[in-house]
């Protein structure tokens, strides 16, 4: 290669853009300036204090729930030092549509007396929550613990280039079986598969393989890690094909099925069995069948029970 050449690899080649854009601290799930640009209300003159918020949901049940975000950027109560439980996963572990308290990690939490930290992103794919919890353990201390709600395995959390090449931001993709590709949704709302320009302006599409692969890579280390540190990890997925693999593998961690009522998101009427679970107050009552968020809601806190069972690996009365 001609010294030409050589000169057009250093000037193009992403090193240094992409060390820029992976921050080396707990990256929040929710970004503060963004939730002020939603919420009028908000005081602008102390953005890094914790803040209550209504996030954007396209009904107006949601004015009876509030989310606090703490200083991390994350759903919740401040995160406390040497925690017992540390809770991981996506929009099901925010938890997105009920009240904080009322989500499996807090269920657990109470169930096994114990304090629980949680770090959840919604949309997350399994690699930015597994490296996010390491960033949490070197910060907060080592849990006892670790749940882990496992998201679908077919999320996509990968950089889009600027124009100049010099900037590099992470977005999140999904997997369309329609397209068996990656998919974009443009500016008219359409949805197309995902092509997009490298740091050499070649067009590429990403194999799911690779991602699968990925996310294999991720829930390997995990474990590994956990083994090594005496910490005692439970993970399943909500997703009932990546539940499947995951049994597949064979994973000393997996938390299997309690019985054929265990939750599953799949199933919506769960919450329909007779004889299962009564709420234990007017609050869980009221956001006991379905999360109030809309369009796509999310389950209610009787399935956060069922979730939670599922890693205790025992019924709650």
């Amino acid at each position: 290669m001609n010294s030409k050449s050589n000169e057009r690899m250093e000037t193009v080649f992403p090193y240094q853009a992409i060390s820029k854009s992976c921050p080396k601290l707990i990256e929040p799930a929710f970004n503060f300036h963004e939730i002020y640009s939603i919420d009028n209300n908000l005081d602008w003159e102390k953005p890094e204090e914790p803040i209550y918020t209504h996030l954007p949901h396209n009904h107006d049940l949601h004015k009876a729930l509030s989310y606090r975000i703490n200083t991390e950027g994350l759903c919740g109560e401040d995160l406390v030092n040497n925690p017992d439980i540390l809770a991981i996963g996506c929009s099901l572990t925010v938890p997105m549509g009920i009240p904080h308290k009322l989500s499996w990690p807090h269920i657990l939490a109470k169930e096994l007396n114990m304090s629980v930290n949680v770090v959840a992103y919604p949309g997350s794919p399994v690699d930015r929550i597994v490296l996010n919890c390491f960033r949490t353990i070197e910060k907060y201390g080592k849990p006892k613990k670790i749940f882990f709600l496992i998201p679908n395995l077919t999320r996509l959390y990968i950089g889009e280039w600027s124009k100049d090449k010099e900037n590099y931001t992470k977005k999140l993709f999904n997997w369309s079986w329609e397209y068996n590709n990656f998919f974009t949704q443009t500016k008219a709302n359409q949805y197309k598969p995902l092509t997009y320009k490298d740091f050499s302006n070649a067009k590429r599409n990403i194999p799911i393989e690779l991602i699968i692969q990925n996310v294999f890579a991720n829930l390997d280390i995990l474990e590994l890690f956990c083994s090594v540190n005496d910490i005692d990890l439970k993970f399943f997925s909500w997703n009932l094909l990546a539940d499947k693999a995951l049994d597949l593998r064979e994973y000393k961690s997996f938390a299997k099925p309690n019985d054929k009522r265990d939750w599953n998101y799949e199933d919506k009427h769960v919450y329909l069995v007779e004889d299962c679970h009564e709420p234990a107050d007017e609050e869980s009552e009221y956001f006991w069948s379905v999360g109030l968020d809309n369009p796509t809601p999310h389950p209610g806190v009787h399935q956060h029970i069922h979730i939670a069972e599922r890693f205790l690996g025992r019924s709650i009365p």
